[in-house]
C-alpha cells in the first residue's frame, strides 16, 4: 500500500477523503512555511508526497528513500521543485493544471480596477482620516484602453476573454513570441498583465528597459510569480512617475520582508498571493491532485511534467 504525505494540511470533503484512504495510507501534517528539516521527518517513510507551499530540495529528495511520485498542487511547479534531482531518482511529478485559471484572471481584472480606480486611497481616506472629497480621487475606465498580456495560456486567454467585456483592446504575447513581438507589446499597452511560469527564461524578464518601453502613465499587473519582474526597476518606475501604478499579487520573495518598498507607495495595490484562492478554485484543486493519485495507484498517471 502507498503511504501518501499532504506536507500542506488540505481542506478535504468526506468523499474526497474516502476516495484519498482508498488510493493508500494518508498522513495530513499542518505545515506552512517550514524549514526543510521539518518536512524531512514528515516524508522519511512516504511513496507519494503532495506538496503546495514546501519546495521540494535536493536535500528533501535524497532523505526519501522510498519516494515514488509527487503531486504538485498548484499549476506553475518549476519554481518550487528540483527538477534535476527529480530525473536522477526517477521520481514522477505530476501538477494540477488550469485549476486557478478563472480565479487568477479576475483577480488581474481586479487589481487593474483599483488602481486605475484608486480603490485603496478611497477606503483609507474615508474610513481612515474621515475624508469624503470624490474630486481628489478622479479615475480611468478600463474601456478602449489596449491590454498587453504577457503569457497567452489557459489564464492569459481567460483573461483576454474577460476584458474584451469591458471593451478592452487585447494584444499578446507568449513563448512562440519573438523579442520584436514582445517590445512592440510593451510600446502599445496601457497595462500589462504578466501570466507566465518562473523559469530562467523568464526571471527578470521585466527589467529597467522593458520597463521604460511602456508608455507614460500605463499600469503593470502581476499574479504569475515576483521574481519575473525586476523589483527595483518597477519601483524605479513607479516613483519617477513613468508608471500611473502597479497591482501585485506576487513578491521576488515571500513572504515579503514587511519594509518592502513596494509596501510605502500610494500607486501600489498589493495582496498577499491570493489570485488562484477562491473556493471554486480550491475544490477544482483538491480534485485534480485526488485524480491524479488515482490514475498513478492504478499505473497510468497523468499531468505528468516530468
Amino acid at each position: 500500500m502507498e503511504t501518501i504525505v499532504f506536507v500542506d494540511k488540505p481542506e478535504l470533503t468526506h468523499s474526497q477523503l474516502t476516495r484519498l484512504k482508498k488510493a493508500g495510507k494518508l498522513i495530513i501534517a499542518s505545515l506552512l512555511w517550514p524549514k526543510e528539516d521539518e518536512v524531512l521527518g514528515l516524508i522519511s517513510h512516504a511513496t507519494i508526497i503532495v506538496s503546495k507551499w514546501i519546495p521540494i530540495t535536493r536535500k528533501i529528495l535524497e532523505n526519501s528513500p522510498h519516494l515514488k511520485y509527487i503531486v504538485m498542487a498548484l499549476t506553475g511547479y518549476q519554481d518550487w521543485i528540483d527538477a534535476e534531482a527529480v530525473k536522477e531518482k526517477n521520481i514522477i511529478v505530476s501538477n494540477v493544471p488550469a485549476f486557478s485559471s478563472e480565479a487568477v484572471a479576475e483577480h488581474c481584472l481586479l487589481l487593474m480596477l483599483a488602481v486605475f480606480r484608486n480603490l485603496v486611497s478611497a477606503h483609507n481616506n474615508l474610513t481612515k482620516i474621515g475624508k469624503f472629497d470624490p474630486k481628489d480621487l478622479q479615475g480611468q475606465e478600463l474601456a478602449a484602453k489596449t491590454l498587453g498580456i504577457i503569457g497567452y495560456g489557459n489564464i492569459g486567454k481567460r483573461l483576454g476573454d474577460l476584458a474584451r467585456c469591458f471593451d478592452m483592446n487585447v494584444i499578446s504575447v507568449n513563448s512562440g513570441s519573438t523579442k520584436r513581438d514582445f517590445n512592440n507589446l510593451l510600446t502599445r499597452s496601457d497595462i500589462v498583465s504578466i501570466n507566465v511560469p518562473l523559469t530562467p527564461q523568464t526571471e527578470k524578464m521585466i527589467g529597467d528597459y522593458e520597463l521604460s518601453l511602456l508608455p507614460k502613465g500605463a499600469v503593470v499587473v502581476n499574479t504569475s510569480r515576483g521574481k519575473v519582474i525586476d523589483e527595483k526597476a518597477l519601483i524605479k518606475h513607479l516613483g519617477n512617475g513613468h508608471l500611473l501604478g502597479a497591482g501585485l499579487d506576487v513578491f521576488a520573495q515571500e513572504p515579503p520582508d514587511k519594509n518592502n518598498p513596494l509596501f510605502k507607495l500610494p500607486n501600489v495595490v498589493v495582496t498577499p498571493h491570493i489570485a488562484y484562492n477562491t473556493k471554486e478554485a480550491y475544490l477544482r484543486l483538491m480534485e485534480g491532485v485526488i485524480e491524479n493519485l488515482e490514475a498513478f495507484v492504478k499505473g497510468k498517471p497523468i499531468n505528468r511534467v516530468i
